[in-house]
């Protein structure tokens, strides 16, 4: 007996970050469910490959893509011949997968995706996790037939499209995680409780470079889990080596790999799965990311340190943790973590540090009022926590489809 949806297909697009690929990544076993044909178009070398392409069920395919930049760059005019091959390419796979609809998450690679489904005349969904829209989803909002946004206040950035208003999409599997799990990961015990630091897929050097200078003052009150991002835990050791962290012991090994010394007393290396670096001293551990190990040590974590990502603020929120939030300025960015991080402190579910002034000393206030400053504030985290938007996407994704049909 078939599946009601057996002979639809349907193309997902997003990547750059991780941010681009997680709500993919959530709808992508519901469409297998439902009989779906599932393809994914993504770039050669990007961070959605190595999440996409090991999915069972998952038709991975690459095209040429390029950095959209708001300002003058000489590597503008190469990019924007790299997007033009990416349109391309991306119209002719869609002509001949023709699918019944195509959802995007942004980043952009999708922009050449949603723009061929436009010259194909499939229909487009894109969702739009941050409160205003950024470059690459402002290009692909005229060719959509439909957006979905996260927060309600971001309907008034879109023009062109029918906007739907579904909330977060929170990864089912981090509800799921045990925090004996996490401290047995982390060799952490129940002296202390436990600060989760995290800046992203990529890291955050910024938020690196202070929790290492803090570290002294930090650890006779916290438990630390660091989460570098991919790349950093060599350098980020380097630096710990100094003064600020001086019990940190790195070496390498025959395979080139970082191992490590001082590992906190009943703890042992994390799996392969978890990170290929990581860094330990006791009551500190770091790592460069975690996989089917981040569920265990967010349930582990007491309070949060981290940017402002849309995705990584609602999933905090669903979990009920206690933030404390350090957005990227506008010198590094188009504002849209100011703008995120304003809209969860305005609700008071979040702490904001502005980087121009986080240091030793505004790090350890910020977290002692987060911890102890506001007795009412998991109250609101439990009241303000989101639904599930899955069912709700998996209604439009199909009604889209059929709408074509």
């Amino acid at each position: 007996m078939k599946n009601r949806h057996q002979d639809k297909t349907i193309v997902l697009t997003g990547g750059g970050s991780t941010g681009h690929v997680s709500v993919n990544l959530a709808l992508i076993p519901g469409l297998l469910a439902d009989g779906w044909s599932v393809h994914y178009i993504g770039s050669k070398d990007g961070i959605e490959r190595s999440l996409i392409e090991p999915l069972k069920g998952v038709t991975y395919h690459d095209i040429s893509t390029g950095k959209l930049r708001r300002y003058w760059d000489k590597r503008n005019l190469s990019d924007m011949l790299r997007v033009g091959k990416g349109l391309v390419q991306a119209a002719a796979l869609l002509r001949r997968l023709r699918p019944d609809v195509v959802f995007s998450k942004g980043g952009f690679v999708s922009v050449p995706v949603v723009l061929g489904a436009k010259l194909n005349r499939i229909p487009a969904i894109i969702h739009e996790s941050d409160v205003t829209p950024g470059l690459a989803n402002r290009i692909a909002i005229p060719c959509a037939t439909a957006v979905c946004t996260t927060f309600p206040e971001t309907a008034a950035y879109i023009r062109g499209a029918r906007v739907v208003q579904v909330g977060p999409l929170v990864r089912p599997e981090l509800y799921n995680g045990d925090a004996e799990r996490g401290r047995k990961l982390c060799g952490f015990d129940r002296s202390r409780p436990v600060l989760l630091v995290m800046g992203g897929s990529l890291g955050s050097r910024r938020l690196n470079e202070a929790i290492t200078e803090a570290l002294p003052e930090l650890l006779p009150r916290w438990q630390i889990v660091h989460l570098r991002g991919k790349g950093q835990v060599a350098s980020g050791a380097a630096a710990a080596g100094g003064s600020a962290a001086s019990g940190l012991a790195a070496n390498r090994s025959a395979t080139g790999r970082l191992t490590v010394s001082g590992l906190a007393a009943g703890g042992s290396m994390a799996s392969e799965s978890a990170t290929s670096e990581s860094v330990s001293e006791p009551g500190y551990r770091s790592f460069e990311y975690l996989s089917e190990e981040l569920p265990d040590v967010l349930a582990l974590a007491d309070a949060v340190l981290t940017r402002a990502g849309a995705n990584a603020l609602f999933e905090m929120l669903a979990l009920r943790k206690p933030m404390l939030l350090v957005p990227l300025p506008l010198s590094q960015s188009r504002g849209d973590q100011l703008r995120n991080a304003a809209s969860f402190e305005a609700a008071g579910l979040a702490r904001v540090l502005p980087e121009e002034k986080l240091s030793t000393v505004t790090l350890l206030q910020e977290l002692r009022a987060l911890t102890t400053g506001d007795p009412e504030l998991q109250d609101r985290l439990i009241a303000a926590a989101p639904a599930d938007p899955l069912p709700q996407l998996h209604d439009l994704i199909r009604q889209t489809a059929r709408g074509r049909s």
